[in-house]
């Protein structure tokens, strides 16, 4: 197993050399089409504003040639190791359709430490091809310690992560992976494809430690294939909806499309009722525990008892600016996120880079001032040993 590291930017790096690629597209013509071995895998770290970076990176064009024989992982990261405060030059722009996909062998992609902006008609596609026939060949995307924002379009292609296909039935599973992350997009999150249910997929959703919030639609959109699978499991997550009424069909899961299976809440914060939560938990032989419903929620002012309150934009910011994403709790024991979550194990560091200390935790990415005794800036040290095979 072999890791294969590049820079991609026009800045210094932290090992005081020249990036390696100056766009994206340049990085995967170079390494995209190699063969690789299994276990294998393929870094690229874009540059931030810390080191001379001083625009955006961009994806814009298919990344489907990746060795198709063998399993490994590709890693998109950042020199800008803490995901807060203003915005920062080095965030990763997804400006065009984006497709990712597994062939005959199963592909890991990770989404680390990152600022993400989709505008527009602009996606991920997610692919399994249905090539062996066998099920082995699986997808699984990991963002962690991530902001997302997303605008809305005028085209109704109201996604980020597009999973499925509009020509085939899929045997692989696709699982997505959302930790210790921030997502306020003004259109889904996930959804699988095609909406009409003419083909079949396989989803499974884990988010852990994650806020959403969202202005026009549910964050997941299961198909309306009977033969489809979509599985939702929230473990100490914040869902704001900020829908004018609340009901099945535009919760945090649109629960009644035939491709929804079952759900799963554990130590979870919304503003849906409990009968919402309840359809696509329990009705659908899932389990709700420890869920706080009909949730009341405040932006940039403190807390009365029992409230939710962050202390990023007012709800009139919405849908928020990148500027507006340092989206924390509120530092007041009024807030009834502080200490909400002890049935989970919450990831540490949050996603300030610092360390969560013992149960309970406070909900979503952030501990509200190391509230749990998690005072210590627990980030490694960036230090990376280059392997350049495709200069």
């Amino acid at each position: 197993m072999t890791t294969y590291t590049s820079y991609i930017g026009s800045g210094t790096t932290l090992l005081a050399t020249s990036a390696d690629y100056a766009t994206v597209n340049l990085w995967f013509d170079a390494s995209g089409g190699e063969t690789y071995s299994s276990g294998d895998e393929v870094q690229a770290i874009f540059q931030s504003s810390a080191d001379g970076h001083s625009g955006v990176h961009s994806f814009s064009d298919d990344q489907r040639g990746w060795d198709p024989d063998v399993d490994m992982t590709i890693t998109f990261s950042s020199t800008n190791l803490t995901a807060v405060g203003p915005w920062e030059y080095g965030y990763l722009e997804v400006d065009g359709t984006y497709k990712i996909e597994s062939t005959q062998a199963a592909k890991t992609f990770n989404f680390n430490n990152l600022d993400m902006e989709f505008t527009g008609y602009q996606n991920i596609e997610v692919n399994v091809e249905n090539t062996d026939g066998d099920g082995g060949n699986h997808m699984t995307i990991n963002v962690n310690n991530c902001r997302v924002i997303a605008a809305a379009d005028s085209t109704n292609a109201n996604r980020i992560f597009e999973v499925g296909s509009d020509s085939a039935n899929l045997v692989g599973i696709h699982t997505l992976n959302f930790t210790n992350s921030i997502f306020a997009p003004k259109r889904r999150l996930v959804t699988q494809n095609p909406s009409n249910g003419s083909q079949s997929s396989n989803i499974i959703v884990n988010a852990v430690g994650c806020s959403f919030f969202s202005g026009i639609n549910s964050f997941f959109n299961p198909n309306r294939s009977s033969d489809s699978n979509f599985e939702l499991h929230l473990s100490g997550c914040i869902a704001h909806s900020f829908v004018g009424s609340i009901s099945d069909y535009n919760g945090v899961v649109q629960a009644e499309q035939a491709g929804y299976t079952s759900g799963t809440a554990t130590d979870y914060i919304t503003n849906e009722p409990d009968e919402v939560v309840d359809n696509w938990t329990t009705e659908t032989g899932g389990t709700k525990t420890n869920v706080s419903a009909d949730a009341t929620f405040v932006y940039g002012a403190a807390p009365a008892a029992g409230e939710i309150a962050f202390s990023g934009p007012t709800l009139a910011s919405y849908p928020f600016a990148s500027v507006d994403m340092d989206l924390r709790l509120w530092d007041s024991t009024n807030n009834a996120a502080s200490g909400f979550v002890s049935n989970v194990t919450l990831p540490s560091p949050d996603l300030a880079g610092h360390d969560r200390g013992l149960t309970p935790f406070d909900a979503g990415p952030y501990e509200i001032s190391f509230s749990s005794g998690g005072s210590t800036d627990t980030r490694p040290t960036f230090k990376i040993v280059q392997v350049n095979m495709y200069n």
